[in-house]
């Protein structure tokens, strides 16, 4: 696959991991309080190696500003799978995990898709692991899209002002940075908005996101429509509030319509930019099948290389060791 097929696709990848996506408000994190990279003696809330890491530098805020989380402790540790569908064929999924710490929330979020190449099936792997403040303003994340072609590592640690990124990439590393804005939500993007702010209807937000993969800050717009009775898989019919949200940079423009529960929880989301990508919440034990389906298709898609001598002559059989290492 060329690098520029590589690239189309990962903008279908992009649009998923959006899904993951009237009064007019801005909505920012709140400004708090905000720990060193030394609060914690034991390290217990920052890891300790590469980019996720929490920043050394960062604005204090105001002193004893009340925090205010974007997701409640009730709500924690947070679990949710998705099924990703496109022209109304299901190719994926994702499975998002958050949990507290001290300072810092951890999340997770693990994505497969499969799309077609050539002709040929290949799976899109995305794995991203972020640290955010506890009022949704990120500290570090790490994010890998693979094949099996190649793979686009982007990482990056916010230090004052500027969020410094590492690329990396079969071809070599190259580092960037960006100027941060205080109101920029983490990569949680819209769930994290619309958790810390749930809807009512006609109402009208806005927010500013960080998108790891476009390596910018993009606005965001959300609009709150009326209360609907909306079908979702399994045959449930809940009452549900639809939210229009339209991503914009100086580029591009992407739009979904997502419905939220009470607590703002994203159940269903669709493409309304012509992509016809859609994604519905699953319960766990949906999701976790649907997650073995795709690592086994990918186990009988993968080749394993192994060296050894040639049986000898009149030999039917031969012992292979396997290293599990990754090595």
């Amino acid at each position: 696959m060329s690098s520029g097929q590589f690239r189309r696709h990962l903008a279908v990848v992009s649009v998923f991991a959006l899904l993951a996506g009237c009064n007019r408000v801005e909505v920012t994190p709140v400004v708090t309080d905000q720990p060193s990279a030394t609060a914690d003696a034991d390290g217990s809330d920052i890891p300790v190696d590469g980019a996720s890491t929490a920043p050394s530098d960062v604005d204090q805020g105001p002193p004893h500003a009340e925090v205010q989380p974007w997701i409640s402790s009730d709500q924690l540790p947070w679990d949710a799978w998705y099924l990703q569908y496109l022209g109304g064929k299901r190719v994926g999924y994702y499975h998002i995990q958050v949990s507290q710490g001290e300072h810092l929330y951890s999340l997770q979020r693990q994505s497969l898709f499969e799309l077609n190449v050539n002709g040929q099936p290949t799976q899109f792997q995305v794995d991203l692991e972020s640290y955010e403040y506890l009022n949704g303003r990120l500290a570090s994340f790490t994010e890998r899209t693979s094949t099996q072609e190649g793979f686009t590592e982007v990482s990056g640690q916010l230090l004052g002002k500027r969020l410094n990124l590492v690329i990396k990439t079969d071809a070599g590393i190259d580092r960037t940075s960006l100027v941060w804005q205080d109101n920029t939500w983490g990569v949680f993007d819209i769930q994290s908005v619309l958790m810390a702010y749930p809807l009512q209807p006609g109402q009208q937000l806005e927010a500013k996101l960080f998108a790891p993969k476009l390596r910018k800050i993009v606005s965001a717009e959300l609009l709150a429509g009326e209360r609907e009775i909306t079908s979702l898989p399994g045959g449930s019919t809940p009452e549900l509030l639809p939210i229009d949200v339209t991503i914009v940079d100086d580029q591009t423009q992407m739009r979904t319509r997502n419905w939220i529960n009470d607590a703002g929880e994203i159940l269903k989301s669709i493409s309304l930019d012509g992509t016809m990508t859609s994604s519905f919440r699953a319960p766990t034990e949906v999701g976790e099948r649907v997650a073995d389906e795709y690592l086994l298709k990918r186990s009988l898609i993968t080749t394993t290389p192994y060296a050894g001598a040639p049986l000898p002559p009149g030999s039917n059989s031969a012992r292979y060791m396997v290293d599990g290492s990754g090595s």
